[in-house]
């Protein structure tokens, strides 16, 4: 099926129909996920791993219409019958997280599939403990689902990108989702004006006006095995996230100082073949990053109104999920749970002021929303 898609994307312009690239990385996610978790469709995986129907959307001006033309993917998985073209369905729920002790780093997570065939896998995990069960029951339906999803995910080794609009409830899924894990989380906050060297290293000056090279947080979390959470994704130009390409694919990266940071794995043999020390690794500036590293890039789908960040490159960088946009009588029902002593009208008068300002076109009235 990804060749045909590759033949497809060539015979109608795939990349000129607004459509990034289905890079290799990408195409390895399908076939992972679907060799680890049979249960799950091959529509929901290929969805997830390439966002096609998320980028369509702007093109069909945010909405579902039904008349419009349909991407390559989706006439691609029509043809070869894989399901539901629209399916992001996980195909599992959790039922089980058991933590191994603090020095393994492990967890256990058992999920249960649709044909009821239960499944354990072991992931990487942070040190930190928690109630997951609480932290997730915590979680609305819809959530848990997304969380589950992106669990799945990280047990294939793959970092992670949330989708939403403001007040969709993305922090609260990464939170979820790290809460379970163990995870110290590491946040850097994208702005507009960010450069790459905001992103790996900066440079200053010491107290006698050297230059120096500082590591930022996404250098210092790949080190130490925290959660790297980047925060804005959609504000800086899509070339700047693009210098993350080696770490997130690759798990290996060299900064403006010279020093390279190597995979667990690679260093690891690099240190058994050469019999070399940590020490003498370090004083040869390189550096071990953790098996538990994990990077969760967080923003706004594109739209009309915002630039098309995600672009060919970035889009092979990460696996994909929707916040659920929980709106309409669904939202009233779960904020006069969380509020009952609201009366019902001023309820539905402020979810519906509410979402009159999430469709605003105005960037500024939309953020209020």
């Amino acid at each position: 099926m990804i060749e045909t898609l590759r033949i497809l994307e060539r015979q109608t312009g795939g990349v000129a129909a607004n459509l990034p690239h289905l890079s290799d990385p990408g195409a390895i996610r399908v076939a992972r996920k679907l060799s680890v978790f049979p249960d799950v469709s091959p529509a929901s995986a290929m969805n997830q791993a390439y966002p096609h129907h998320i980028i369509a959307k702007v093109d069909q001006g945010g909405g579902d219409d039904d008349g419009a033309e349909e991407d390559f993917v989706t006439a691609a998985i029509r043809r070869f019958e894989l399901g539901d073209p629209s399916d992001v369905a996980v195909g599992y729920k959790l039922v089980d997280v058991q933590r191994g002790s603090s020095s393994e780093g492990t967890a256990e997570l058992t999920l249960e599939g649709a044909s009821g065939v239960s499944k354990t896998v072991s992931v990487p995990c942070g040190p930190v403990r928690t109630d997951w069960r609480e932290t997730f029951e915590a979680l609305l339906p819809e959530q848990r689902e997304t969380v589950t999803a992106m669990l799945m995910d990280h047990a294939t080794d793959t970092d992670l990108c949330v989708l939403g609009g403001p007040g969709s409830g993305k922090t609260t899924i990464v939170r979820a989702f790290a809460a379970i894990l163990g995870y110290v989380v590491s946040t850097v906050h994208f702005f507009q004006d960010m450069t790459s060297r905001d992103i790996l290293q900066r440079r200053g000056t010491d107290i006698d006006g050297n230059t120096k090279w500082d590591n930022t947080t996404v250098i210092r979390a790949a080190v130490l095995g925290e959660l790297a959470i980047l925060d804005g994704t959609h504000r800086i130009p899509s070339d700047v996230l693009a210098i993350m390409q080696r770490l997130c694919l690759d798990r290996d990266i060299e900064l403006f100082d010279g020093t390279r940071l190597m995979r667990w794995d690679r260093y690891d043999a690099t240190r058994t073949r050469t019999g070399l020390s940590d020490d003498e690794m370090a004083d040869r500036q390189i550096y071990r990053i953790h098996e538990a590293f994990r990077i969760i890039a967080v923003g706004e789908p594109p739209s009309a109104q915002s630039s098309r960040w995600l672009t060919s490159e970035l889009v092979s960088f990460f696996s994909f999920h929707e916040a659920p946009q929980i709106s309409g009588a669904r939202l009233e029902s779960v904020m006069s749970a969380l509020y009952p002593t609201v009366e019902a009208d001023a309820m539905h008068t402020l979810i519906s002021f509410a979402e009159a300002l999430r469709i605003e076109s105005t960037s500024t009235v939309h953020t209020l929303s």
